[in-house]
């Protein structure tokens, strides 16, 4: 019988964490204890009445306002292992959406990995038409910390062509599963560098360089909102000023405080420099020529 707490940070998403909570209270399967701890930073929404009338069996954790993502994930999971008798931790985005055969596919897989692993799931765009939006990264180029994706950023989902369990050396929140044992002995996220974005690859990094076996699971599919990330994300063609002054900001995916530490900490010893600038423009490039002269579908 598997134990597990599921930890989802949310600020002023009531919509969206309903949805989530409800279809996490209808998963099927009886091989497992599902407990769920919300750990709600300052919403302003409505939020705290929905989980009180609603969800009277939710555990709330209640956080300042300033605590954003990652610290929001290391409150609940402390909370879960100090209040809850669980043995993995899964961390889920408020925006996301599960079929009901979810949290049982995650753990057959899981079972199948091995109980010193860690795993991530399949990320799919909630709109049609559906297309991955995150499917692991086999290999990282470590000079530049260039990912390499199994399929590009936006493949159509069919879902006979995505099974199995894949290694990967990156992960993202929506659906990632932590044994506690494992928390023992890596620690939990890091949320001093990376406070907001980040520190679910991270984690990942760190999990590979000790010896953990880390993989996405295909099969194990996650829906996500995918205007609900930051808004200096390239792909919603945000406009320059906003693109510009996501750099500058350290709770955005374009941090330049983020991307210093993730770089210097992950890269390769004096080549990391050579990788950060690239990364940048990158990013840049993505901004003015890849994304902004696509059409949508």
């Amino acid at each position: 019988m598997h134990s597990l707490a599921v930890v989802i940070p949310t600020f002023n998403r009531k919509t969206y964490l309903r949805t989530l909570l409800d279809q996490l209270l209808r998963q099927e399967g009886s091989d497992f204890r599902l407990s769920v701890v919300v750990v709600v930073d300052g919403s302003t929404d409505g939020t705290d009445e929905l989980l009180r009338t609603e969800f009277p069996a939710v555990h709330v954790v209640p956080g300042t306002g300033q605590w954003w993502f990652t610290r929001c994930v290391n409150e609940g999971i402390r909370f879960a292992r100090q209040h809850l008798s669980v043995d993995q931790i899964l961390v889920m985005n408020d925006d996301s959406e599960l079929d009901t055969s979810y949290v049982s596919t995650l753990l057959r897989c899981y079972r199948e990995a091995g109980p010193r692993s860690v795993l991530g799931s399949l990320s799919v765009t909630r709109d049609a038409p559906a297309r991955v939006t995150f499917s692991g990264n086999p290999r990282t180029l470590r000079w530049l910390m260039k990912q390499d994706p199994y399929v590009p950023f936006m493949t159509p989902y069919r879902p006979a062509q995505f099974t199995g369990l894949h290694p990967t050396q990156t992960l993202n929140g929506r659906g990632m599963l932590l044994p506690v044992a494992v928390l023992d002995e890596i620690g939990l996220f890091d949320e001093r560098r990376f406070p907001q974005y980040g520190s679910d690859d991270d984690m990942a990094l760190r999990a590979v360089t000790a010896g953990i076996p880390t993989y996405v699971a295909w099969e194990a599919v996650v829906y996500d909102h995918t205007g609900m990330t930051s808004a200096g994300t390239v792909y919603l063609r945000p406009p320059l000023k906003t693109f510009l002054k996501s750099f500058f900001n350290p709770y955005s995916v374009n941090s330049l405080t983020k991307t210093f530490h993730f770089y210097r900490k992950h890269g390769l010893p004096l080549l990391w420099p050579v990788g950060f600038a690239l990364s940048l423009v990158a990013t840049v490039r993505a901004y003015a020529w890849k994304y902004r002269r696509q059409q949508p579908n």
